[in-house]
């Protein structure tokens, strides 16, 4: 009966991954072409799920006020919790935000 269990784990595992990055590409490719709205709920979804560059993607949003309203205070948190992770680009931002 444990084997079962392990392996409902861990495709529930693989399926939650394989969201986070199918949220984090949709919303690169949205951000790049300046389609913020649909960048800032892709990001948002997976950087929730913990995701560190969706994170970092979210900060930089918020800095920048690229489709949400800029507000440096949800900028930083959002750094930080990539940062934390050990996203270089959020450590860095962060950094320059202090």
């Amino acid at each position: 009966m444990r084997i079962p269990n392990v392996l409902a784990l861990f495709t529930s595992f693989l399926l939650l991954s394989a969201n986070v990055t199918a949220d984090f590409d949709r919303g690169l490719a949205a951000y790049s072409t300046a389609d913020y709205g649909t960048a800032v709920r892709e990001f948002k979804a997976s950087a929730e799920q913990g995701d560190p560059d969706s994170q970092f993607w979210l900060g930089t949003m918020y800095e920048e006020g690229s489709g949400v309203l800029q507000d440096y205070k949800e900028a930083v948190k959002w750094y930080t919790k990539a940062a934390e992770q050990g996203n270089n680009a959020a450590q860095e931002r962060l950094g320059f935000m202090y």
